[in-house]
């Protein structure tokens, strides 16, 4: 990832990957300069720019955002503040298993 990379929109990215087969890419947004306590920052987005899907976090009550994004195997996994890994479908964003790992 280049060393300064938004959104079209000017976004920060703080991290990505590219979804198999061409689908899209996966963005953590950064989440340093933003003032909600609990902001779902992971966002697909296909190559026309469209938003396929935003993750959402785990039901943890407390505040959180996602850190850290990668490929395991065709799941997405993503990594957040509060400690939790979650596997997601990459077609539909749906959180298929969560687990915490601090």
């Amino acid at each position: 990832m280049p060393a300064s990379c938004h959104t079209e929109g000017g976004e920060p990215v703080h991290h990505l990957v590219e979804l198999p087969d061409g689908a899209g890419v996966v963005m953590v947004l950064d989440w340093s300069n933003k003032l909600e306590s609990r902001l779902q920052n992971l966002v697909c987005v296909a190559h026309d720019q469209s938003v396929k899907w935003r993750a959402e976090l785990p039901q943890t009550g407390g505040p959180d955002c996602f850190v850290h994004t990668s490929m395991d195997g065709t799941l997405v996994r993503a990594n957040t503040w509060s400690g939790y890994a979650i596997w997601i479908d990459p077609e539909t964003g749906r959180a298929l298993k969560s687990e915490f790992v601090k």
